[in-house]
């Protein structure tokens, strides 16, 4: 015959008004001094609420008891009242575990405990507010043996709290709560009794939690607990009004936020949390009014070190290969940043390119949108993605520009010789991709007095087409689309080249400055002291446009302008000849698809490319296909114009040092310009001279 069990559990009620006092000296949600009894078998839906010094059980409370073959039972109690301590009873039979467990509240239906760890805990990303208390729902607490072999049960949370006080003048509708860093706090997880850990399974990392609130009142937001250090931020209504300094959330704690209101005006910001909070900010379309000053600027007020930070670039817009501001995407950043001549220094951003949507835009801000960037140094540690086959724009102060936007007098650092902006695709696919120091995509905009340190980098096997469909790698900014100016900005950084013994320069169009304009761009007072290395890898129909200024112009009215290069530009392939490949490289522009005027330009730097072997230069420019050219490689079928330039430095073989050649007075009008004959009639040149540095 069966045996039955009766027996008393003893546990304690968890939360109180006095417990959270207490919290800010020891840390505990409840002091383990209260205790609630339970007879055989108990049940679920249990409430605690804040209430005087104990938390209170409620009649119809439940919890959940396993067996002694893990199955969970359902306890329930037969109190009337509300009450700190409870005996909690099941009718049905009951084999008495070695060791008793039980969980509040009751998921029976649900629940396992095997191996030594309790699983489907959740925590709602929407809860409920409730004066006083938390949203009983989601309260989540596992009672133990008060001392070996005791029927008495001793309860203690196993998630966190994060408590609050409404401030200010008005309350609230809605308040949310992020992490930060993206870690979750919200969803499913496990609890790990042996070891007394929470198993992180979480797939929210924010919470909401829905009005009515009142001004004076305080409020508690459940989250799971998580092992790694974060920031979090408070929003009401959607405002940042709160950001932390680093915790961690740790089971049976209350982190203690303060009395919160619409916080008074910043005027900018200050330290890291509040660059943290502002990029929250603009990303969910909030107010930024709390760090705008009476300018209308948001002005950074301090160096800010974002070492260690997991971030998401400041404007998470799409911004298309039209260079326009997609329909109906996510927040771009439309005001005035001003750093003020201060740094934002340690910036990684390394995302999984596997998740990224198409059209991301990825840097120190995502997606600029008629704003302006001005005065700001950031210093990159590493901005890189391993990307399958999708669109994106990068860049170290910006993926993107459109709308007239300005990037005025910005810098970019390196942080150190591993630094660099990157880009890896390992998926095949036919995509393009703008990488630059500065800003990735520009769509009729202006970067003006901007310098990049900080090389740019791309490695693609995999993407088997050329031109304006692949890979666009400039020092400055990688590809215009719309009227656009790059003004007295300098590059200072190698540009490919190799990583380790793996080369990274596998881009098609690549320039110290700029790689592809497709609409009017002028270049003016820019200066390229960086080398520019670039191979292409795969099919032999590929080509390859390479220029210490700019690549390939693919639209009229394109000038380049008292632009200086003293990078040395290489394209690097091995083998026998050229015929099978067109590679244009310059020193300053590297092939027209339209009219384009280069006045007052000079070359200092070496071009060198084993395409030097099926060119055929004369004197009288009727050689055979020489895409090679101090100045200009190749015109194409467009009139060029070139006036008042200086021409020095080498060209010659990449591969074989021995036949390369310095320009000199007598030589400098051969070397200046490349393609047949034919070609080289559609160039207008005049006044242009050999030149040494």
């Amino acid at each position: 015959m069966k045996k039955f069990y009766s027996f008393v559990l003893v546990a304690v009620a968890i939360l109180s008004a006095t417990s959270c006092q207490k919290e800010l000296v020891n840390g505990n949600l409840n002091d383990a001094s209260e205790k609630f009894t339970v007879t055989a078998f108990a049940s679920t839906d249990a409430k605690t609420v804040l209430e005087g010094n104990v938390s209170y059980w409620t009649p119809g409370d439940k919890i959940t008891v396993f067996n002694a073959a893990g199955q969970p039972v359902a306890f329930s109690t037969a109190i009337t009242e509300k009450a700190p301590s409870a005996k909690f009873t099941n009718n049905a039979e009951f084999s008495v575990p070695a060791e008793l467990l039980a969980v509040y509240p009751d998921r029976s239906g649900v629940q396992v405990y095997e191996n030594g760890v309790v699983t489907n805990f959740s925590v709602a990303s929407t809860q409920t507010a409730v004066a006083g208390s938390y949203d009983p729902t989601v309260a989540a607490a596992v009672g133990t043996p008060k001392s070996e072999g005791s029927t008495d049960l001793v309860f203690n949370n196993i998630h966190c709290l994060v408590k609050f006080t409404v401030g200010g003048e008005t309350a609230p509708s809605s308040v949310k709560l992020i992490n930060d860093g993206g870690k979750k706090i919200a969803g499913s997880y496990k609890y790990d009794v042996v070891n007394n850990a929470v198993i992180n399974e979480g797939d929210a990392s924010e919470i909401t939690l829905d009005g009515p609130f009142e001004v004076g009142k305080t409020y508690y937001i459940t989250a799971i607990p998580n092992s790694e250090a974060a920031t979090l931020t408070l929003q009401f209504d959607g405002e940042g009004v709160k950001t932390t300094e680093e915790v961690t959330l740790a089971p049976n704690k209350i982190y203690n936020l303060g009395t919160l209101g619409k916080q008074e005006a910043l005027g900018g910001i200050t330290n890291v949390n509040e660059l943290m909070a502002f990029a929250a900010a603009v990303n969910t379309g909030a107010d930024l009014s709390r760090w705008t000053d009476e300018n209308g600027e948001i002005k950074l007020l301090a160096d800010v070190d974002l070492t260690g930070k997991t971030w998401v670039p400041i404007g998470n817009a799409c911004i298309d290969r039209t260079g326009a501001l997609q329909t109906g995407s996510a927040p771009a950043f439309t005001g005035i940043f001003n750093g003020d001549g201060h740094k934002v220094t340690g910036l990684t951003y390394t995302p999984d390119g596997t998740t990224l949507p198409t059209c991301s835009t990825l840097g120190f801000f995502g997606a600029l949108s008629g704003a302006t960037v001005k005065n700001l140094t950031v210093e990159v540690a590493k901005i890189y993605t391993e990307c399958p086959a999708l669109e994106f724009s990068l860049g170290g102060i910006a993926g993107a520009a459109c709308n007239e936007s300005t990037i005025l007098n910005c810098t970019v650092l390196a942080a150190n010789d591993q630094a660099m902006i990157a880009s890896k695709q390992t998926v095949e696919g036919t995509v393009r991709n703008n990488l630059g120091g500065i800003v990735g995509l520009v769509g009729a905009s202006t970067v003006d007095g901007c310098v990049n340190n900080c090389p740019v980098r791309v490695q693609n096997s995999v993407n088997t087409h050329n031109g304006g469909n692949a890979y666009q790698l400039g020092g400055i900014f990688g590809y215009c689309q719309g009227a656009s100016f790059a003004k007295n900005c300098t590059n200072n950084a190698e540009l490919g080249g190799m990583v380790g013994d793996e080369f990274w320069g596998d881009a098609p169009r690549m320039g110290g400055i700029v790689a592809t304009e497709n609409s009017k761009l002028i270049i003016e007072n820019c200066t390229n002291n960086g080398n520019v290395l670039s191979t292409v890898s795969g099919t032999s129909d590929k080509s390859s446009r390479t220029a210490g200024i700019l690549a390939y112009a693919g639209s009229t009215n394109t000038t380049i302008k008292g632009c200086v290069n003293n990078g040395d530009v290489c394209f690097i392939r091995e083998f026998a000849n050229g015929t099978d490949y067109v590679a244009c490289v310059s020193g300053i522009f590297g092939q027209a698809g339209n009219p384009v005027t280069i006045e007052n330009c000079e070359n200092y730097g070496a071009i060198l490319a084993d395409t030097w072997f099926s060119c055929a230069f004369s004197a009288d420019g009727s050689g055979d296909n020489p895409t090679m050219g101090i100045i200009l490689s190749r015109p194409n079928t467009k009139v060029v114009t070139v006036k008042n330039c200086k021409a020095g430095g080498k060209i010659g073989p990449y591969s074989a040092a021995d036949e390369v050649v310095t320009i000199d007075a007598d030589n400098f009008a051969m070397y200046m310009f490349g393609d047949t004959a034919k070609r080289r009639a559609k160039i207008v040149s005049e006044g242009n001279t050999f030149a040494t540095k």
